[in-house]
């Protein structure tokens, strides 16, 4: 009984007393006055029991009210927290404070949940919580509880009607005291779903960690250096590779400056190098290049770098994946399988007919991949240049393109798995080089470029129009380059 009601009853109590008190009082002083047989103590006696029952019957009906009113507002409040314990997310349980810990509520939701009412605890698990629990959390939760009697939060597997295991996540505070008997008020949500995203992202990482260790053996085990570079910081790292085959510590900022100022770049391939890295923010497609980079014994070895791009949630590119591959035998194994009567002596290059028959080989055997055909004219009087010119072209090439030169002054190449872009990249770097040679001599050349398989699938065809292609450019008077489409 709550402690105002009580007051309220005391309080009615001492009234009715003193009423009854006085009335009596009363009484007695008229007996004395006037004795029992008067006629006033007839009169009196009648007044005071009547008076006394009025006083009697009022105060029963003030009792009757206030237990109404007291019911009234219990049940009221029995309600309320009937609806609240039944709209809460999970379920309500309420349990003895005592070894058992024994059931003596359970919440509508939380039936919905479990599948158990109070007297299928009662039956099933002899109206003991622990016996719910998934038997190999149970001395766990209990360990918890003894360690934290006030207030804990726990999370446990609990076992449904049905047999499915469930995960709750289970926050309970202890009310009362242990005098007149405590219980605990327990809070239980269901978190199978997030448990289930929880273990599957452990795995995933357990997952991607042993992928990324054999991405590392794998890596270790190569000839292959791979970076990746922040396009935003510009920071980049190496795989162990690095130090292997370079001999010292990488620098991991300011990329690409920094790999040049360590010294790595050979002098007459930096500008190219860095030109290559400005323009891998271009597209997200991939980048080769071919460049002389110092190894440990101070020498210097070709090297094929292949990038590609990724872009970020707004589409610019943020990153780069590159590979570096040492291909300093490919070029002398290539060099080494012409015959003497395949080279043109002055260049050093295949002759006209050798590098015509590998390009017609390879175009014959692929027709997809876009390539490119390039002739380079040079005007009279460069003859003394050449060998200088042809070494040049050599180190702005690949090892998979073929380079070769005419009697009449003409160099030929072709370009294997190139864009657009990449090709008229190529020719702004050839007609630089040209340009150095005409401040020393009055030379001035000319490219003429051909599309595979776009202008044509036949490579006489594709020769034809990179002929016609040159002599439109030569036309202007001035070094340049023509695309034929562009004619």
């Amino acid at each position: 009984m709550p402690k105002n009601l009580k007051m309220k009853i005391v309080a009615l109590f001492l009234g009715l007393v003193a009423v009854l008190t006085v009335l009596f009082t009363t009484f007695l002083h008229t007996v004395k006055v006037n004795g029992t047989d008067s006629e006033t103590f007839g009169i009196t006696a009648l007044i005071h029991a009547l008076v006394s029952m009025a006083v009697i019957v009022v105060a029963i009906v003030i009792l009757v009210r206030m237990m109404l009113s007291y019911q009234k507002n219990l049940i009221l409040l029995n309600e309320g927290l009937s609806s609240i314990t039944d709209n809460i997310p999970g379920g309500m349980v309420c349990c003895k404070n005592n070894p058992k810990f024994e059931v003596s509520f359970v919440s509508d939701s939380f039936v919905e949940m479990t599948g158990y009412t109070k007297e299928d605890i009662d039956i099933k698990f002899d109206g003991e919580f622990f016996k719910m629990l998934f038997p190999s959390d149970r001395k766990r939760v209990e360990a918890l509880l003894r360690d934290n009697p006030d207030e804990s939060i726990l999370q446990y597997r609990m076992i449904k009607s049905d047999g499915a295991t469930i995960w709750i996540y289970d926050k309970g505070k202890l009310v009362g005291d242990n005098k007149k008997g405590s219980l605990y008020y327990r809070v239980l949500t269901d978190i199978t779903d997030l448990k289930t995203a929880e273990q599957a992202l452990m795995k995933s990482k357990a997952e991607l960690n042993l992928v990324n260790e054999r991405y590392r053996m794998v890596l270790d085990q190569s000839n292959y250096i791979v970076f990746d570079i922040d396009l935003v910081t510009n920071a980049v790292t190496y795989s162990a590779n690095y130090e292997k085959k370079f001999g010292i510590s990488p620098s991991t900022k300011n990329f690409p400056a920094s790999f040049v100022d360590d010294g790595m770049v050979h002098p007459d391939d930096i500008k190219r190098f860095l030109s290559f890295f400005e323009k891998v923010k271009d597209d997200s497609s991939a980048k080769e290049e071919e460049i002389r980079i110092r190894s440990k014994n101070g020498g210097y070895s070709w090297y094929n770098i292949c990038v590609s791009t990724i872009k970020g949630e707004n589409g610019t590119i943020t990153r780069a994946i590159g590979r570096m591959a040492d291909i300093t035998r490919q070029r002398s194994d290539t060099a080494r399988i012409l015959t003497k009567n395949q080279i043109d002596e002055k260049t050093g290059l295949m002759n006209m007919q050798t590098a015509f028959d590998y390009i017609k080989s390879l175009t014959e055997n692929d027709k997809v991949t876009p390539s490119a055909l390039m002739l380079i004219g040079m005007s009279k009087g460069s003859d003394e240049i050449i060998p200088e010119f042809a070494s040049r072209l050599r180190d702005l090439f690949r090892s998979t393109d073929i380079l070769g030169y005419t009697d009449e002054e003409k160099f030929i190449v072709f370009m294997k798995n190139c864009n657009k872009q990449l090709v008229e990249r190529r020719s702004c770097e050839i007609l630089s080089v040209i340009a150095e040679f005409s401040k020393e001599t009055e030379i001035y050349g000319n490219i003429g470029i051909s599309l595979f398989p776009r202008d044509s699938e036949e490579i006489s065809e594709i020769y034809k129009k990179a002929q016609l292609a040159l002599v439109h450019s030569e036309n202007k008077k001035r070094s340049g380059y023509t695309i034929y489409e562009e004619i």
